[in-house]
């Protein structure tokens, strides 16, 4: 998404550029244009994600486990990132901003990271699940929406 984002502020802001370059304008015409100000001003905003561990040595590495430990050395871990906008939505104007949850396995001793299941969930939908979810996730999940509405005032605005 910040990619896209990314991608998009990049032509507009390579355009204006060339259009500056090509239409140079004379010194009448600068003295004229004074105080405005013809440079793009790419906002800066960063996607919210938030980890925490949820069980600690649950499982055996398979990278461990063989070479002849026996301990449950793999750390479960719940990760949640936001706001995700599909392109093909933004595209359309349908500016809905999705919610990636991650279950994560890593091992404390060898640092082995497996994703287990990962899903995505419209912002609306995750105030149902929100009453059952820890104190720290919700203030995630607010930062996510205090984001959301930032990246659409910019999408709307280069979009339409």
């Amino acid at each position: 998404m910040l990619a896209t984002l990314h991608s998009i502020f990049g032509s507009i802001k390579e355009k204006v550029n060339g259009v500056k370059a090509k239409n140079s304008p004379n010194k009448e015409a600068r003295k004229d244009m004074g105080a405005i100000s013809t440079k793009l001003e790419v906002p800066s905003v960063s996607a919210v994600s938030y980890v925490k561990i949820v069980n600690s040595s649950t499982e055996y590495c398979p990278h461990c486990s063989y070479l002849g430990g026996g301990e449950k050395t793999v750390n479960i871990y719940v990760s949640i990132e936001g706001p995700i906008y599909l392109s093909k939505e933004i595209s359309s104007k349908n500016f809905r901003p999705m919610v990636k949850l991650t279950k994560i396995l890593k091992c404390s001793k060898c640092g082995f990271i497996k994703y287990r299941k990962t899903m995505y969930m419209p912002l609306e939908t995750i105030d149902i699940i929100e009453d059952f979810l820890p104190e720290d996730l919700r203030k995630t999940i607010d930062n996510i929406k205090t984001t959301t509405v930032t990246v659409e005032k910019i999408l709307k605005t280069f979009i339409g």
